[in-house]
């Protein structure tokens, strides 16, 4: 399949709208060699999106309204930017800009590349547009930023790699989610109680322990997510008393690196049935990262 610049006219508004989408369903069926420059009207569009936009990375509506307010001003202009199908007869770059052409009502003009193999949507438009979490929400699951960020912070956890904070490559979250931690998505119910911590970091920290203990993971997470300070659970009320002293301290930014040290310290309080002191709460980066127990 080639991509280059020889193209074919194909304007829409020349032909009746079921001629026009027959043509357009051929050449995703069966895809030219070379890109052709389509006129999509919004009828078109929506048919398009209907039939084609499937597992696709969350839209955007700042963007869908800025083409569609550049649209009906006859702002619009034919660039390189292409419109993309993959082999698999999926839209896989371009849905917002059909969406656009829905809303302002007026058609409008792009190139259109046909055939892609569709295992390549991880590395298209990456650098400008696909993040980890959109990576996810084209492969199917939900809650995607939350997910994506409890991926990461799962990857560290058991790792042992917080304290550097490696990032990774969007299509190795996907893989690490899918193949390592398949069973990851449900604690995400838990993480979006926890008031005191980003869902995803939460969820990460939970799904962690559950590895060293489920049950008392489970309960942990119920006390976490409630608020529950007393009995075997003071633990807890001394790292929200922790955290909130750090926010005062700076502005209300604490470091994550930080915060996951004393998240894990008050687990293996809680763990050892310690109720523990603020002196057990002390820590600062550069100091030995705590090890789950």
């Amino acid at each position: 399949m080639s991509t280059e610049n020889t193209a074919t006219v194909t304007p829409i508004g020349n032909e009746s709208e079921d001629v026009a989408l027959a043509k357009i369903r051929r050449y995703i069926k069966e895809s030219p060699q070379n890109s052709r420059v389509i006129t999509f009207t919004p009828e078109a569009s929506a048919q398009i999106l209907t039939e084609f936009n499937i597992d696709n990375r969350p839209k955007k509506p700042s963007k869908i309204a800025e083409y569609a307010r550049d649209m009906a001003n006859g702002l619009w202009a034919v660039t390189g930017d292409t419109i993309k199908f993959s082999n698999k007869m999926r839209l896989r770059d371009g849905q917002n800009r059909l969406m656009a052409s829905v809303r302002a009502g007026v058609p409008f003009t792009s190139h259109v590349v046909f055939g892609i193999p569709d295992e390549a949507f991880d590395v298209m438009d990456r650098g400008r547009n696909r993040d980890p979490s959109d990576i996810l929400a084209i492969a199917g699951f939900a809650d995607t930023s939350n997910l994506a960020a409890a991926t990461r912070w799962t990857r560290m956890l058991l790792t042992g790699t917080v304290p550097q904070r490696p990032t990774f490559e969007p299509k190795d979250v996907l893989v690490y989610l899918q193949q390592n931690y398949p069973d990851l998505p449900p604690f995400l119910t838990h993480g979006r109680k926890v008031s005191d911590t980003p869902t995803g970091m939460a969820a990460a920290h939970l799904y962690a322990f559950s590895k060293i203990d489920p049950v008392d993971a489970a309960l942990f997470g119920d006390a976490w997510a409630t608020g529950t300070m007393n009995g075997k659970f003071v633990p807890l009320g001394r790292l929200a008393t922790k955290l909130a002293d750090i926010k005062k301290q700076s502005s209300g930014r604490i470091h994550d690196v930080v915060r996951s040290a004393l998240i894990i310290k008050a687990w293996n309080l809680y763990r050892a049935n310690r109720k523990g002191s603020s002196k057990d709460f002390e820590w600062t980066t550069g100091k030995d990262f705590p090890v789950i127990g």
